[in-house]
C-alpha cells in the first residue's frame, strides 16, 4: 500500500520538478481534460435524477445518442464544416430533450477559436474525445453508488416522473445566459 502512495506522489510532482512542461497547446492534455468533462458531466447528471430508474433509462439513452454521434464525426472530411453546418448536421441526431448534450459538444470546439470558415480537424478530434468522456462516464455509472436521497449531500433533487426532458435544464439555461 505504501508503494502506491509513493507512485501517486511522485507523478504528483513530476510536472513541479521541472523534468515535464507540461502545456494548454499539447492536444493530449486539451482532449484528456475534455474525456474527463464528458465522464463528469453525465456523472453528475446522471446522480441528479430523482430514482435509479430514471438514472438507468437516461444513462442508456444518453450513450445511445453519444454513439451515434461519435460514429457520425468518424464518417468524413467533417473539419471543412463551420459550426453552424455541423450543428445542422448534428441536430438530426439528437432528440429534443438532449440537445444540451449537442450545445456541450459544439462547446468543446467553441471554446478554442475556431475560424468561421471551417471547423478544423483538432476540434473534430476535440469533439469525439468529449464522446469518449461520456461514453465511458455511461460504461462506468453503478446505480448502487448513487447518493441516497437523505444522506444530506444535495446531490439528489425531487424531480417529476419527466426526467428525460428535465435533464439538462439547468445547464441549458447557464449556456443560453453565456452565448455572445
Amino acid at each position: 500500500m505504501r508503494w502506491i502512495w509513493i507512485a501517486l506522489l511522485a507523478v504528483i510532482m513530476l510536472p513541479v520538478s521541472g523534468c515535464i512542461n507540461p502545456s494548454i497547446r499539447s492536444m493530449n492534455i486539451q482532449r484528456a481534460g475534455i474525456r474527463s468533462a464528458g465522464d463528469m458531466s453525465v456523472t453528475v447528471s446522471l446522480d441528479s435524477l430523482d430514482t435509479p430508474a430514471q438514472s438507468e433509462e437516461v444513462c442508456k439513452k444518453t450513450k445511445e445518442i453519444t454513439i451515434a454521434i461519435d460514429e457520425f464525426l468518424k464518417t468524413g472530411n467533417l473539419a471543412m464544416l463551420t459550426i453552424p453546418e455541423i450543428t445542422g448536421k448534428l441536430r438530426d441526431l439528437v432528440p429534443a430533450e438532449y440537445r444540451f448534450l449537442l450545445d456541450l459538444l459544439i462547446a468543446q470546439a467553441d471554446v478554442i477559436h475556431v475560424p468561421v470558415d471551417k471547423i478544423g480537424a483538432d476540434n473534430v478530434r476535440r469533439m469525439q474525445s468529449f464522446c469518449k468522456g461520456i461514453i465511458y462516464g455511461c460504461n462506468e455509472y453503478k446505480i448502487e453508488d448513487r447518493p441516497q436521497p437523505n444522506d444530506g449531500d444535495g446531490l439528489v433533487k425531487s424531480i417529476p416522473n419527466d426526467a428525460p426532458k428535465k435533464f439538462g435544464v439547468r445547464l441549458k439555461k447557464e449556456m443560453a445566459k453565456n452565448k455572445r
